[in-house]
């Protein structure tokens, strides 16, 4: 049982653990087992900047080389690394989805053209990049394009409502939004970059991503938060902070090369972050089932059919 301490209920300190995971605890409280204090009692705005400090320092060493992995490199980003095993392992199948499937050499290059044509239509650092587009290769390219381009994808999720989708654009005014036909998206947006109009150009040319990179404190990514308890609210998450997370799960989970993993999140779910650059970064193999919510017969006839290694169900399977 915690142990009370004479101390303000407003005061907290920064603990950490063995792994290099820091939160906040209330200094009132004794730390929980194999957690130690990292800093004296501060209010807890200012430990909150000593998590995020932390987190932002370990990024970069969080994801460490070990087999069939890419080092880092000091400060290299997720699209870097996804890009690192398109150079080491151009030929291996970076996503399967029905039928289709690509490499991570063939991934890699078409979304550095649709990266282009992103940076020709003004997305850079900061900008929002709206990506309404069903799970399958095209969504996996247009994340990463929007990546190499510098700006912050918003996921559009087609299942969900027309209202909540223009709300969403509305709030968050993405530059752009990619969108598989010009007339899929069901609300207005500043501009509209539909994929089967682009279909031949991603196809050819030279493959190189634009020149230049966004800071580690630029927009990565908007996710939208359930609306459980109130309104969907919008939490921007930074290139430092998906590098942090994505090398955190990567060594707990020890994905390889060889393994298969099923995508199973909806996009509008972080959880579909997670599964996608852990294993994109490893250089495994990403295995997009079809859309919507499959029937746990379906789910299960399709991980054997595909030999998936790795899967991520929520309690519903």
């Amino acid at each position: 049982m915690a142990q009370e301490k004479e101390t303000a209920p407003d005061d907290f300190v920064v603990v950490a653990n063995s792994l290099g995971q820091h939160s906040l605890w209330r200094s009132a409280l004794t730390a929980p087992r194999g957690w130690r204090p990292r800093s004296g009692v501060m209010p807890r705005s200012d430990c909150l900047k000593a998590i995020e400090a932390a987190w932002r320092d370990i990024a970069p060493a969080s994801l460490t080389a070990r087999p069939g992995r890419q080092p880092a490199g000091g400060d290299r980003f997720i699209h870097e690394i996804v890009a690192g095993q398109a150079a080491a392992r151009p030929d291996a199948v970076a996503v399967v989805t029905g039928r289709a499937r690509v490499t991570y050499r063939e991934l890699d290059k078409s979304a550095a053209r649709l990266a282009a044509r992103l940076r020709e239509l003004g997305v850079g650092p900061e900008a929002a990049v709206g990506v309404h587009l069903e799970r399958g290769i095209d969504l996996i390219r247009a994340i990463l394009a929007v990546m190499k381009a510098g700006g912050g994808y918003l996921p559009l999720d087609p299942s969900l409502p027309a209202e909540r989708l223009n709300r969403m654009c509305a709030q968050v005014g993405p530059a752009v939004v990619i969108t598989a036909t010009a007339d899929s998206f069901p609300g207005p947006a500043a501009s509209l970059l539909p994929l089967s109009e682009l279909a031949a150009d991603l196809a050819r040319g030279p493959g190189a991503a634009p020149d230049g990179r966004p800071h580690p404190d630029n927009l990565c990514y908007i996710i939208y938060t359930s609306g459980s308890t109130g309104d969907p609210k919008a939490v921007a998450v930074s290139y430092a902070s998906l590098a942090a997370v994505i090398g955190a799960l990567a060594d707990d989970y020890q994905i390889g090369p060889e393994d298969r993993v099923a995508q199973l999140a909806a996009i509008a779910f972080d959880t579909s972050v997670e599964q996608t650059f852990v294993t994109l970064t490893a250089g495994a193999t990403l295995i997009l089932p079809p859309p919507g919510t499959l029937a746990p017969s379906d789910l299960l006839r399709g991980i054997e059919r595909r030999a998936a290694t790795v899967i991520d169900l929520t309690p519903a399977y």
